[in-house]
């Protein structure tokens, strides 16, 4: 026996022999609380035998307990409550503080919210164990650990109906009974059915109408007695779930219906009970005139009409009466989802918290929560549920928005919890929200009240067409329900959108001089073909001279918060020659003085707030705006000569410090030594000194040897040296090494092993799966004197390039990769420098010196050691860019664009023209380059339009959106394009599908909404799906797409639409622009959709 205790063993005997029982006492203190363990050991038969006990001794010191000593589970909305609870310990009142929250239920549906309870307390983990060679082996070990090498095929080899078949071929039984009707004609069929989870039950079934045998939507299902119930579907299907089992009366009931009631259901646990129902269609009788009740909703339906002739006819002393009386009702306008939150309650000296609230107006289910904590942490929670309801309620279901030229039907429904049949009507009214003004008669409803007759705890639907006319301003809606006892109303507010949207169609212009491009920008040309479109604002920008952003990428490498042997090189070099580079030439000094305090030195997501789609501050990248725009001015301190120069001494210092007595260093302080970190400092090392940065080189020297060691190493471990062993790691060793043959030759120890490699890279360098690699095979093999293949590496990389006359000279393959070897800008700087060194191309270098800079374009460069590779390359190799001071002209049509303000360096300026100032021949654009070089800007086009008139546009991003509707059919659910009529309660698939010539960062995709549809997904979050990230928001109008990094390709995004209302009503755009570079943007059109 071992008793083990905060993983010391307290207490070891053994008992007495042939004793098979055995008891002892172990007194159990305040300080075993958490738990210990008992270990017990036997041996039997020469066979030892162990087992563990774990014994809990729970933290109950440490437990509240909060009592409800006032607290009312039905309260009605908008009065004032009082709450009363009382805290108390283990044994005796604590000094307690408390936190407590109402909120409304439905909430929990998006994502349940609870408290927990302090759960940090030492809990009993018991580390002993014992292990005897002669333990028992079941037959498990037997095939998993004794014999490794074979290999088992995967059990499901079979082919099997799907889940959904088996559950209820498996667990469901078909017993059919009769149960007796009231008020229906035929029979109702009773089926039990065994739920598939055995846990709860159901109440589900099917309502038609009794003389057609067609399904009834939005009839209203009610449990007699209760206030459980629900509607069904398009379809007259329900389910009713979370019933306790029980017998219940069932009711169903339809507007112009006879109601139907199954008595006794009997519903047990883990069962489904099925009933349907067969209603008889009602004749009204009101003062001698017959009225017969027809059902207006069509069987492919989803709403209830509830429009019954003559309905809102009721008799009078004096006539007719068409509106009711609001004067004493209390319309319900608070709707709050929160009922209160208090943060800091104390309880008194008898325990007890006190408080009161207010309850919003909302009728709904609320649900209270409540943690108590002491000063000895101690802690517990409470949870309770509490309904605001009234006699009779109404419920109204407003649109999230409406648009100018919608026709929609405005849904309600009035419910009767009262034990009494109620009878009255029902009235819709709008009113001008700024105005208050009526505005009934300009939505076209003439007949604005509708009478009701609703038996006791049953509910009713209702319906009011309205269509929006142009110019409306946002309305103020109430729903009055009022009977000789009762009444309700509720109030909201419904926002109203123009039917014109504001659009910004853009348009990239580039040239590579000296020449002259001339460009279309259709929409310019064809803009006096739409009679409804407003022109509003035409700009033009160009950039003359954009290798001047390039410098503003200058990095600066602040310190980083991992204090790393490779990321403190990386300051180093970066540092070292971004300094060279900014000190290279006069004028770039000048020009940053002259940017200083401008919007030069700003982010360009921080830009063109005017030509974007959507504001800075409405995306998840303003902290990214204020990281580049901060950058950007840290490039200043590269002209602060004592500044940077100690931190550059400080990081050397601190390499010195952390180099090992054989030259290598640890990846952190303290570390064994890392091979690829110790070469990743002296390939760094001598890249500075290559590239013309005068620096120290001691450190590289010092390290020299242990790579080479490694390297031998690796080349003693190889037995078969016949075949391939080339790796990444090695063309990097060879690149890295090559830097350094003049001050030390590979010396005769390790010439053998680099010889070999040398060779491999001859024979195997095409196997390797990265440019970047081969571009490192190719720079080394040259310099080792092995020119031939040098050359024939290069030739190869240069066949499988693409070049087009905007991109440059570019690789399909390039993307962005966690692997060192992928990384597309760190290859592209590569490329420029091995065409120069090994082919002296200076052609292809500067094709590949187009694609770097347009990179730059539509991508944040990332202040890192590769954005100072990518400098260098761009600025100090081959043709001297940022000499040129020649502007690009720009002529729209016959009218060349006279710059009015130009920023330095960049050459950068802007030009707008108002309203009646744009003409079409501005479509024509011809841009006009003198010298050599690359230049590109944008046209933007800025304009309203009908939503209904609006057409795709497309640059280098293209959209197009289409609308699925989802069909249940005998093979199955399928997903149909959507060309015809819709009905209220269809699924609609939005597809948008999304295509890209060119990597781009920061892209706003925002997708619009018609009036009378509604997310399924409202949650918002960051998604990942086809190797894409992004953010993914639910508004009240659209949904938007937040990408932070889009790599070139195809895209398909989809999302669930539900069809909450009657009418018809436009779909809604879908647009998308590049925030880095606004010019790239796109959008697709609407379609009108017509929901019956």
């Amino acid at each position: 026996m071992e008793i083990e205790y905060d993983k010391r063993i307290i207490k070891r005997y053994w008992t007495d022999k042939f004793v098979t029982q055995h008891t002892f006492d172990f007194p159990v203190q305040e300080k075993h609380r958490g738990g210990f363990t008992i270990h017990l050991t036997h041996v039997k038969d020469n066979r030892a035998y162990t087992h563990n006990f774990s014994i809990n001794v729970p933290w109950d010191n440490k437990v509240l307990t909060i009592q409800l000593e006032s607290f009312r589970d039905k309260i009605q909305p908008g009065e004032k409550e009082t709450i009363k609870v009382k805290i108390m310990g283990k044994k005796h009142l604590l000094k307690t503080e408390m936190v407590a929250t109402m909120y409304d239920y439905s909430l929990d549906q998006f994502d349940a919210h609870s408290w927990r309870t302090f759960n940090f307390f030492s809990r009993n983990y018991y580390l002993r164990s014992r292990s005897f060679i002669n333990r028992a082996q079941g037959f498990r070990g037997i095939r998993y650990t004794w014999n490794e090498e074979v290999k088992y095929p995967s059990q499901n080899t079979y082919l099997h109906f799907s889940n959904y078949i088996i559950r209820d071929f498996l667990f469901y039984r078909f017993p059919v009974i009769k149960l007796p009707v009231t008020g229906g004609g035929g029979g109702v069929l009773y089926k039990e059915q065994k739920d598939s989870d055995g846990k709860t039950s159901k109440i589900s079934g099917q309502v038609i109408d009794a003389s057609t045998g067609e399904p009834l939507p939005f009839s209203n299902i009610l449990i007699l007695g209760t206030t459980i119930g629900t509607v069904t579907d398009r379809n007259g299907n329900f389910v009713i779930t979370n019933i306790t089992p029980g017998r219940y009366n069932v009711q169903a009931r339809m507007m112009g219906y006879n109601a139907a009631t199954v008595s006794n259901v009997l519903v047990k646990i883990g069962q489904t009970a099925v009933i349907n129902f067969d209603l008889p269609p009602e004749v009204i009788m009101v003062e001698g005139i017959s009225v017969y009740c027809k059902r207006t909703i069509e069987p492919d339906m989803t709403s209830t009409r509830a429009e019954i002739t003559a309905s809102i006819i009721e008799p009078t002393n004096g006539g007719i009466k068409l509106g009711i009386d609001v004067e004493g009702i209390k319309i319900r306008r608070i709707l709050n989802e929160t009922a209160f939150f208090y943060p800091h309650l104390y309880a008194g000296k008898d325990g007890t918290v006190k408080f009161e609230f207010k309850c919003p107006e909302t009728l709904t289910k609320w649900k209270f929560l409540g943690f108590a904590h002491g000063k000895e942490c101690e802690s517990g929670t409470i949870t309770e549920y509490a309904v605001s309801s009234k006699e009779l309620m109404v419920q109204p279901n407003p649109p999230r928005f409406l648009r100018e030229g919608d026709t929609l039907y405005f849904t309600a429904k009035v419910v009767n919890v009262s034990d009494k049949f109620q009878k009255g009507r029902v009235q819709l009214s709008f009113k001008d929200l700024i105005t208050e003004k009526p505005m009934d008669k300009f939505l076209g409803l003439s007949s604005n009240v509708q009478a009701f007759k609703i038996d006791a705890h049953t509910s009713e639907a209702f319906s009011w067409k309205i269509t929006v006319p142009k110019g409306m301003n946002p309305l103020s809606y109430t729903v009055v329900a009022k009977s000789k006892k009762h009444s309700d109303g509720e109030a909201g507010a419904i926002p109203v959108l123009s039917s014109r949207i504001f659009l910004t169609e853009s348009f990239p212009l580039y040239v590579r001089g000296p020449q002259t491009k001339r460009f279309t920008f259709d929409r310019l040309k064809e803009m006096d073909k739409s009679k409804t479109l407003e022109p509003y604002k035409f700009t033009l920008q160009m950039a003359s001279n954009p290798s001047w952003y390039v410098i503003q990428a200058l990095p600066y490498l602040i310190e980083f918060p991992y204090e790393c042997s490779e990321q403190i090189f990386n300051r180093f070099y970066a540092n070292s020659l971004a300094k060279y580079i900014a000190n290279s030439n006069p004028r770039i000094r000048e020009i940053f003085n002259q940017w200083r305090e401008t919007d030069a030195l700003k982010s360009n997501l921080e830009k063109n707030e005017d030509l974007k789609s959507v504001l800075l501050a409405e995306t998840p990248w303003v902290i990214q705006a204020q990281n580049e725009s901060q950058a950007k001015r840290n490039v200043g301190i590269l002209f602060e000569e004592n500044t940077l120069n100690n931190n550059l001494n400080s990081a050397f210092t601190k390499l010195k410090n952390m180099q090992l007595s054989d030259g290598s260093w640890s990846w952190f302080p303290g570390g064994k030594p890392n091979p690829y970190i110790s070469l990743y400092i002296m390939t760094g090392f001598g890249r500075l000194r290559h590239l013309g940065v005068k620096t120290d080189i001691s450190l590289a020297m010092n390290s020299i040897n242990y790579v080479d060691s490694i390297i031998n190493v690796n080349y003693k471990h190889i037995t078969d040296k016949s075949i391939n062993h080339l790796s990444h790691f090695i063309a990097f060793y060879l690149y890295g090494r090559s830097f350094f043959l003049k001050e030390k030759p590979i010396s005769p120890a390790h010439k053998k092993a680099v010889n070999y490699f040398l060779g491999q890279a001859e024979q195997y360098w095409l196997k390797l799966n990265s440019r970047l690699s081969q571009g490192y095979l190719a720079l080394a093999l040259n310099r080792f004197g092995r020119n031939e293949t040098a050359k024939k590496i290069m030739a190869s990389i240069k066949e499988r390039s693409v070049q087009n006359e905007e991109m440059g000279m570019f690789w399909r393959e390039t993307e962005r990769s966690w692997w060192w070897y992928r990384a597309p800008i760190e290859t592209q700087a590569l490329m420029i420098e091995a065409f120069l060194e090994v082919m002296n191309d200076t052609v292809a270098a500067e094709e590949c010196k187009v694609w770097l800079l347009k990179q730059k374009q539509t991508q944040d460069w990332k202040t890192t050691k590769a954005t100072a590779d990518a400098v260098y390359a761009l600025i100090l190799r081959g043709v001297e860019y940022l000499s040129s001071t020649k502007l690009v002209r720009v002529k729209l049509g016959e009218t060349e664009v006279t710059p009015e303000k130009i920023e330095a360096g960049t050459g950068f300026y802007e030009k707008m023209y108002l309203k009646k100032e744009i003409e079409p021949q501005f479509s024509n654009i011809s841009v006009i380059k003198e010298d050599k070089g690359i230049a590109w800007g944008g046209a933007y086009f800025q304009y309203f339009e009908e939503m209904s008139a609006v057409t795709s546009h497309t640059t280098n991003l293209q959209l197009d959106k289409k609308l699925f509707v989802n069909r249940e059919t005998k093979k199955g659910r399928i997903i149909e394009p959507v060309t015809g009529s819709l009905n209220v309660g269809d699924l609609v698939t939005v597809r948008v599908v999304l295509r890209v010539d060119r990597d781009m960062e920061y892209v706003h995709l925002k997708d619009l909404r018609g009036s009378g549809l509604e997310p399924v997904d409202v949650l918002s979050r960051y998604r990942y799906q086809d190797g894409l990230r992004y953010y993914q928001s639910t508004k009240d109008v659209a949904t938007h797409f937040f990408i932070d990094y889009l790599p070139k390709g195809t895209y398909v995004f989809e999302y669930d639409l539900r069809v909450q209302h009657k009418g018809q009503y436009q779909s809604g755009i879908a647009e998308i622009q590049c925030m880095y570079a606004p010019e790239f943007s796109s959008h697709s059109q609407s379609q009108w959709l017509e929901v019956r």
